[in-house]
């Protein structure tokens, strides 16, 4: 249960810096003076911004999906009671 927490964590995590570096992409774009520095900050970000983004999207949805029916399965068998009697 906790490696499942700190996924979808890491993945809204990644999530979010994705945005913000397309927000920051799409903020210098309009405010550098500098030609040179404005290519180097969007070819830098753009790049990866599309990573964190899709990246933690994947972390948050896709990857947690394949451990869910793991752990309920454990969860069920932490669950049970075992009995050993002899005939």
């Amino acid at each position: 249960m906790n490696h499942l927490k700190k996924r979808r964590t890491i993945g809204l995590l990644f999530l979010i810096i994705g945005i913000l570096l397309m927000v920051f992409t799409m903020f210098s774009e309009n405010y550098s003076k500098i030609g040179w520095l404005k290519n180097l900050i969007y070819i830098i970000a753009e790049p990866s911004c599309w990573f964190f983004t899709w990246n933690g999207l994947d972390k948050l949805f896709s990857s947690s999906e394949k451990k869910l029916p793991e752990l309920i399965f454990f969860q069920k068998i932490s669950k049970a009671k075992v009995n050993f009697t002899t005939i």
